[in-house]
């Protein structure tokens, strides 16, 4: 788990909030980004934890890599008004990300859940 920290660490700004939240689930909080800015940071930490081969505590064990879901929540588009709402959309942005299996980063506006896949 230090190792995926490091790595998100390493990406986001210093002006940034992050922390765990949940059992095996982070918040990050960039202030002052647009959503389609969030979007690219959240995808530029998959590629980047998902390309690391980690290492396991037990030398009998094979090295293993982590796939990882991904939701985005904006406050300044759609309908939330608080924090506890903000939280909500990005919670249901990741369920629907983990519920699909699929890479793309899910992100919600209101009522609205949009799929954003990036080509890079």
């Amino acid at each position: 788990m230090t190792k995926v920290c490091d790595i998100i660490k390493s990406i986001i700004r210093e002006v940034d909030i992050f922390g765990r939240y949940g059992g095996e689930e982070f918040l990050i909080v960039l202030p002052n980004t647009e959503v389609d800015d969030a979007v690219i940071v959240a995808e530029k930490i998959r590629k980047n934890i998902e390309q690391v081969e980690f290492e396991p505590d037990n030398e009998e064990l094979d090295s293993f890599s982590i796939t990882l879901s991904l939701g985005v929540s904006d406050i300044n588009t759609g309908d939330p008004k608080t924090e506890e709402e903000l939280l909500f959309y990005a919670d249901k942005a990741l369920s629907q990300a983990k519920n699909t299996g699929e890479k793309p980063i899910y992100y919600l506006f209101g009522i609205r859940l949009l799929k954003h896949s990036l080509n890079h």
